[in-house]
């Protein structure tokens, strides 16, 4: 199950500027995608795309706190198309908008 994850967060971090579906993580770990998200919840508690979307999300983060590149460009290196779609993904996660999140961070 270590490996299953490790291989898991591996694959998805490899790919943050990809869509990556739950056929291809089941795929990589040789399982079902009704027996790979099962067992994924089972042990960390949340769903592989969950789990994708918060990795997104942290390289967002990053991003914004460390260059000065603008929300489109954020979303469209972690391969959201429409910066708007991002811009609420990103909200649902944090709490906080792009915009709003850059301005707290850097006061």
């Amino acid at each position: 199950t270590d490996r299953l994850l490790a291989e898991s967060d591996a694959l998805m971090r490899a790919n943050l500027g990809r869509r990556v579906d739950l056929a291809t993580l089941a795929r990589a770990a040789g399982l079902s995608r009704f027996h790979f998200a099962k067992r994924y919840k089972a042990v960390t508690g949340t769903s592989p795309i969950q789990r994708f979307i918060h990795l997104k999300i942290e390289r967002a983060c990053h991003l914004l706190d460390v260059t000065d590149a603008g929300v489109a460009d954020v979303a469209a290196e972690l391969g959201y198309d429409d910066p708007l779609y991002f811009s609420r993904v990103f909200r649902n996660v944090v709490g906080v908008s792009p915009r709003g999140y850059r301005m707290l961070r850097r006061g």
